[in-house]
């Protein structure tokens, strides 16, 4: 989504400032799909927000956002409201 709006250069750079954070990354697993997929069909999230909040489940995380979609299911994970300011 990036590359559409800035570019691919600008895209590129993104992502070595996105690997220079302290985050790890998940691998996806058989047991995440499907976690992702029940979540999916309970509430009217993304699959990709469904990821999101079975990975934050299964790794006690947090989810930082402003997507409205998270009101749905902030009972299931601890959301951080970020605004826009």
């Amino acid at each position: 989504m990036i590359k559409r709006r800035v570019g691919k250069r600008k895209a590129e750079e993104t992502l070595v400032l996105l690997e220079q954070l302290p985050v790890e990354i998940i691998p996806v697993d058989a047991r995440l799909v499907k976690e992702a997929a029940e979540i999916k069909s309970d509430y009217a999230v993304s699959y990709a927000d469904a990821f999101c909040i079975a990975t934050g489940q299964r790794y006690n995380g947090q989810v930082f956002t402003n997507d409205p979609e998270f009101e749905l299911v902030r009972h299931l994970i601890n959301v951080i409201w970020l605004t826009d300011k």
